[in-house]
């Protein structure tokens, strides 16, 4: 939601409202992180760095989470039932850290292309997501 909220004003504020609703509003939201900069500075996110592979993974998962469908559970074989709850476990945390990567390289290389663009201070949560954060402003 962050970064959603974070492209549709930065394409508001650099065009309008007005045009953003009407003709940017609806693309997805990776495809939106693609158009937007480069309508404004005549620059893209990097479709083959880290930044963008993040960012695809992220809405993956968000829209997995949105869009999840029931499934049944072997409540009568613990063993295979504590096997998905530690699994779900593992995939919660993974993405949890993936999402803080993304936020972070995302608006970094935003901040690269239109330093302007982001004011505000991110935290690094580290190569593999697990800290210690660090300030950057």
């Amino acid at each position: 939601m962050c970064l959603e909220a974070l492209i549709y004003d930065y394409g508001a504020r650099n065009t309008s409202d007005n045009y953003f609703d009407r003709y940017l509003d609806h693309l997805s939201p990776v495809a939106k992180w693609v158009v937007v900069p480069q309508i404004i500075t005549g620059d893209s996110i990097n479709r083959d760095g880290q930044a963008f592979e993040l960012l695809q993974k992220l809405f993956r998962k968000r829209n997995e989470l949105v869009h999840s469908k029931s499934e049944q559970v072997p409540l009568d074989d613990k063993e295979a039932l504590v096997g998905r709850i530690e699994g779900n476990k593992s995939d919660f945390e993974e993405a949890v850290a993936d999402a803080m990567k993304s936020v972070f390289k995302v608006t970094l290389e935003m901040r690269s292309m239109h330093p302007e663009s982001i004011n505000f201070a991110w935290y690094d949560p580290g190569e593999h997501g697990n800290g210690p954060y660090q300030k950057y402003t």
